[in-house]
């Protein structure tokens, strides 16, 4: 059986929020309580009502970032003729690495040509992981009895085109991947150049319980160059998105590297 509403605002008669209060305050207190919401149209006097279950801003967060993903992806399928695939790797988790995994055998290795979206990847430790799979090549082919042939290794992916696309706010282990995609000369780099914050730090711990992180070994060019030091990867193709791509809804680096991918599946 359904759970009642609570009253919205009924410590209020009339049941309204001033224009001048913050409406956000109505729902202290309520979360996965549902709560029903009244739409008045000032003009019309018309009303309209929606029961809600509000939920934490951590929660929110998270659906946005899967709606963001959810409009990439389409992007690039409509932009392709869904000729490539698109995978976004937030941070470099094994739980990131598992959804990584995943996809690349679901979504990419049906398809001619896959973009990796690494902007606002916060880092971990997965980059050697990542590099591997996309190096992968294919070397034989087998058959249980009964069913069709498939290939060996699983998801090979080394014959296909890749395109990186990174921003300045690509940090740690993200950076670590852009720099390995590039020294391999798996593909292109498109996008703006990474944050350049990269140095793997360990945790030390106190007598009293407690304990702090501290900078354990860093990260090199193969010629030796720091990575930490060198003010960023920078991309293969320059574009820089602003907040006004954002505001008109448009993302140039993600056309850019759809643009870049179907030229290497012409090749």
């Amino acid at each position: 059986m359904a759970k009642p509403c609570s009253p919205f605002l009924a410590a209020r008669p009339d049941n309204k929020i001033p224009v001048a209060v913050n409406f956000w305050r109505a729902f202290n207190g309520k979360l996965d309580k549902r709560v029903k919401l009244i739409f008045r149209n000032p003009k019309t006097r018309k009303t309209a009502e929606v029961v809600i279950k509000p939920i934490p801003q951590s929660e929110e967060n998270r659906l946005l970032l899967e709606e963001w993903i959810a409009s990439r992806r389409q992007a690039v399928k409509a932009k392709s003729a869904d000729q490539i695939a698109y995978i976004y790797l937030r941070a470099m988790g094994f739980g990131d690495l598992t959804r990584f995994l995943l996809e690349l055998e679901r979504d990419a290795v049906p398809r001619k040509a896959l973009i990796l979206d690494l902007r606002f990847n916060n880092g971990g430790n997965v980059h050697d992981r990542v590099l591997e799979a996309l190096m992968k090549p294919v070397y034989a082919k087998w058959r249980k009895r009964g069913l069709g042939e498939t290939f060996q290794s699983t998801f090979g992916f080394a014959d296909k085109p890749v395109v990186v696309i990174t921003n300045e706010f690509t940090l740690s282990d993200g950076e670590m991947t852009t720099n390995g995609f590039k020294a391999l000369r798996r593909g292109p780099v498109v996008g703006n150049t990474t944050y350049g914050w990269l140095i793997f730090t360990t945790s030390v711990g106190l007598l009293n319980g407690g304990s702090f992180r501290l900078p354990y070994w860093g990260c090199y060019t193969l010629d030796g160059r720091d990575l930490e030091t060198l003010g960023g990867v920078v991309p293969d193709v320059k574009v820089v998105n602003d907040l006004g791509h954002a505001v008109r809804g448009e993302d140039p680096q993600l056309d850019r590297a759809v643009a870049e991918a179907l030229k290497l599946i012409e090749k």
